[in-house]
């Protein structure tokens, strides 16, 4: 088993640039969103989920699945498209106490449909024909949609079927039948709030980020991160052991005075053995100017399973080096950079590893 060298920088996952969310409001009958992808796996693919946004009126979400058509884009009409399988649509009563909740439409009454990884679909949600209901389905509008299989998101305003482009990705998984929450390359998970929390170097916590578990032995250089605040505030990156030890710092650095992504490294690259906890986590050192992050929440730590960074992926904090918390239903937007893996950490004698966080994995 040996160390294999991969490009350097190699950042786990694509890391979304995020502001508070955006709606896609519909406001007349028959209005929907049009979401582009690829099945991520093959496998019975059984529901459609997706975070609401403001409800006023309660309704009918339809769903329903079809065939996309590269050729006939941007003036293609999925309203009328062929199905992608036989009863590949749904529906779900959504009441107006389902404001900004993670909901799920059943396909095929929940018994789902047969699905091949790589088929090209469109995801259509629109609303019940009977009434006027006022209704956001909540899109991440500052996700790149060139990233991944996201390759664009219509928005039929005047419920005729004729859909205009966003730049922007839905806040969308799917569900499987045994996988439970799949991702999908390009899209945001479907997470219930993002707030941005905020520290500095005697709060309570003073040092925020993420505990990993990979299925291979790696090498980490550093992490790549959003993180904003007062450029006054002088932070360092730390690489922990499952007990909270602190295996390796970077130089210190000063916060940015913007979101825009950024990456530190390690003074030691540290080598972490497959299947092992390790930490990254960002250390404020200075008193006041705050520092803040986006910290996306859900409803359980299955539901991570809907974002490239999978359920072992989640929140945890320190306060002054120590007062070890996790919370296992928040992921902060922080990932490590790794430049080396173990080929023999493979299947047989050797080869690479399912990756969970930048591939898809059953």
């Amino acid at each position: 088993m040996t160390m294999v060298t991969i490009p350097p920088l190699s950042v786990f996952p694509h890391l979304v640039t995020v502001t508070s969310p955006n709606g896609i409001a519909f406001n007349s009958t028959n209005e929907g969103a049009c979401f582009v992808m690829m099945i991520p796996f093959t496998g019975t693919l059984t529901h459609v989920v997706f975070k609401a946004g403001t409800v006023t009126t309660d309704t009918t979400m339809n769903c329903n699945i079809v065939l996309w058509d590269v050729a006939s884009s941007p003036t293609y009409t999925p309203l009328t498209a062929s199905p992608y399988q036989t009863n590949s649509n749904g529906s779900l009563a959504v009441l107006a106490a389902d404001d900004n909740k993670v909901l799920e439409i059943p396909i095929n009454s929940g018994t789902g449909i047969s699905a091949t990884a790589g088929d090209l679909v469109a995801v259509l949600i629109r609303c019940d024909a009977v009434g006027t209901p006022n209704m956001e389905i909540v899109t991440n509008m500052n996700f790149p949609t060139t990233m991944g299989h996201a390759s664009a998101v219509g928005y039929d305003q005047a419920g005729a079927g004729t859909f205009t482009y966003l730049n922007g990705a839905p806040i969308l998984s799917l569900r499987y039948q045994t996988t439970g929450l799949v991702p999908i390359a390009g899209y945001v998970g479907p997470y219930l709030s993002l707030p941005t929390p905020n520290f500095h170097g005697t709060s309570s916590p003073d040092e925020i980020g993420n505990v990993f578990t990979l299925p291979y032995k790696c090498r980490v250089l550093g992490a790549h991160f959003n993180a904003w605040g007062n450029p006054s505030q002088v932070m360092q990156l730390n690489c922990r052991d499952a007990s909270g030890t602190n295996l390796s710092s970077s130089a210190l650095f000063n916060s940015s005075n913007d979101t825009d992504q950024g990456f530190v490294l390690l003074a030691t690259p540290q080598t972490i053995a497959k299947n092992t906890e390790f930490s990254l986590t960002l250390e404020a050192t200075i008193t006041g100017s705050d520092v803040y992050l986006y910290v996306p929440t859900y409803t359980a730590n299955a539901d991570l399973g809907g974002d490239l960074a999978g359920i072992n992926t989640f929140q945890v904090t320190f306060a002054a080096g120590a007062s070890r918390t996790e919370t296992n239903t928040k992921r902060v937007l922080i990932s490590p950079i790794i430049d080396q893996i173990d080929d023999g950490d493979g299947a047989g004698a050797g080869g690479l590893a399912a990756n969970p966080i930048r591939g898809f994995t059953s």
